[in-house]
């Protein structure tokens, strides 16, 4: 890219111009075609607190700031969900291998994005100090390149899970004469579940 630059004016002389390079916008390049810029960001969208067992909703995205990806360069978006976290119900062309969910993206113009949700089950057990993490990566694989940075391929949400919101149920055979649970008397079994 030039610009045209006024050098001299010289009286009874025509005006001398020249033309100078100029940096373009780093946006006008990338987008005419400079190597793509990938980016991914993941939240947890339920509001806390957070207890074991809940389902709760996190989302992701996937940005190209830079170039398009060419064609024949297509990736994917891995989100790694915690250790004994479920989901349920993936995305349409998403796969879920024990706690990977990958999605297929496609190639990516400039600007384009990939955008979904997915429902989890937090684990059934609170970890040592609670915290859960999702993790979440475009181009695992490092297909797409050259890219701009590849370190905002990467993205993570950390929630707690709180203690409590357990409840534990005991039960037993019936008393056909109280309608009350009979424990103590011995017969049947003993039931214990909790939640």
């Amino acid at each position: 890219m030039c610009r045209m630059t006024h050098l001299a004016l010289i009286p009874g002389v025509a005006l001398l111009f020249a033309l100078l390079p100029v940096a373009p916008p780093a946006e006008a390049g990338l987008a005419a075609g400079g190597p793509p810029d990938l980016t991914v960001s993941i939240v947890v969208a339920s509001p806390g607190p957070y207890f074991t067992s809940q389902e709760i909703e996190v989302g992701f995205q996937v940005l190209n700031n830079g170039g398009n990806i060419p064609n024949g360069q297509s990736t994917v978006l891995r989100v790694r969900l915690p250790a004994g976290a479920a989901a349920p119900n993936i995305p349409p062309d998403c796969n879920l291998v024990l706690q990977d969910m990958t999605c297929p993206i496609g190639p990516l113009a400039h600007g384009g994005f990939f955008a979904g949700n997915v429902f989890v089950l937090t684990p059934e057990r609170r970890p040592g100090n609670g915290n859960i993490t999702f993790q979440a990566e475009v181009d695992p694989s490092n297909i797409v390149r050259p890219e701009v940075s590849e370190s905002n391929n990467r993205a993570q949400a950390t929630i707690n899970l709180q203690p409590g919101g357990h409840c534990l149920t005991l039960s037993g055979p019936t008393n056909e004469e109280t309608g009350a649970e009979d424990i103590a008397n011995g017969e049947g079994q003993l039931k214990i579940s909790a939640c």
